[in-house]
């Protein structure tokens, strides 16, 4: 649970805004939403978040434990004409449409590594395009697809869990201001569990 960490005032007050980031590059901080569809199947959606702040009731929002961190998306190859497995995700607006006949401009779906493609990492799988909402009440291999991949996004979103922590620690921060400090998703945890409160003197 330490691979997000944020940054805070040194005094946490209500208004507060603590910035968030992922430990690892390449990856960013999400929060995780369910959207249902109108099949009434339920659409995981992750939304990129920034900053987090304390609120009146000295809570923070969003809250600390429902972030997690998924790779970021290659935004020089979406919406580009070719299909990009490593894009074709929703978080990734399903590579701009660039892996959905219905969506990709031009009509022909082009794959950009066939090599590295599987059964379903280069397929449209985008639950809002045309091909798909036409087999809606199909539960056929499209539904199928998109329920392993939704596995498998699900399975590579969360990296190098670690065991939680019993003693809260703060992190450096290059170019810090002495008003400021860096502690990890995990402290953060602890602390509000604890009632530990992250003012300093």
């Amino acid at each position: 649970m330490r691979n997000i960490q944020f940054t805070c005032p040194r005094r946490l007050y209500p208004g507060a805004v603590c910035v968030v980031q992922c430990r690892k590059q390449g990856y960013d901080a999400v929060l995780e939403e369910t959207q249902t569809l109108p099949s009434g199947e339920n659409l995981l959606v992750l939304r990129t978040v920034y900053s987090i702040s304390c609120t009146i009731s000295s809570t923070f929002y969003p809250q600390v434990d429902a972030l997690s961190c998924v790779r970021s998306c290659n935004r020089e190859f979406m919406d580009d004409g070719w299909c990009d497995f490593q894009n074709n995700r929703g978080y990734c607006d399903w590579d701009g449409g660039d892996c959905c006949a219905s969506t990709v401009r031009g009509g022909c779906v082009r794959l950009m590594f066939p090599s590295l493609c599987t059964s379903f990492l280069c397929q449209c799988i985008d639950p809002f395009a045309a091909e798909n909402m036409a087999s809606i009440s199909d539960a056929g291999s499209s539904n199928n697809a998109l329920h392993e991949r939704k596995s498998t996004i699900k399975r590579t979103i969360r990296y190098g869990r670690h065991h939680s922590i019993t003693e809260p620690m703060s992190y450096p921060v290059v170019d810090a201001s002495p008003d400021m400090f860096t502690i990890s998703l995990a402290d953060a945890a602890f602390l509000l569990r604890n009632d530990v409160y992250l003012d300093r003197i």
